[in-house]
């Protein structure tokens, strides 16, 4: 999955025209640690696997290679 999961989150970073530090804003995550993940040195925890889905705007079924289209994620009604 690091090879497909890379490559799918580098497309929505440029689909969306976000820099690094704009996609570890969104995500709330430390940017060291984003670029960890684009860099396949690590892959994320399932909190921050949401959260960067959330600020790739797509889902993880699209990041999981489950789906071939991103279908941003909607915010859940509590």
């Amino acid at each position: 999955m690091s090879d497909l999961f890379v490559s799918r989150i580098k497309a929505r970073k440029a689909a969306l025209n976000l820099t690094m530090k704009q996609v570890s804003e969104r995500a709330g995550v430390p940017q060291p640690t984003v670029e960890m993940y684009f860099y396949g040195q690590a892959l994320p925890t399932f909190p921050r696997l949401v959260a960067l889905c959330r600020a790739l705007e797509c889902s993880l079924d699209y990041i999981a290679g489950l789906a071939d289209e991103p279908r941003p994620v909607k915010a859940r009604r509590t």
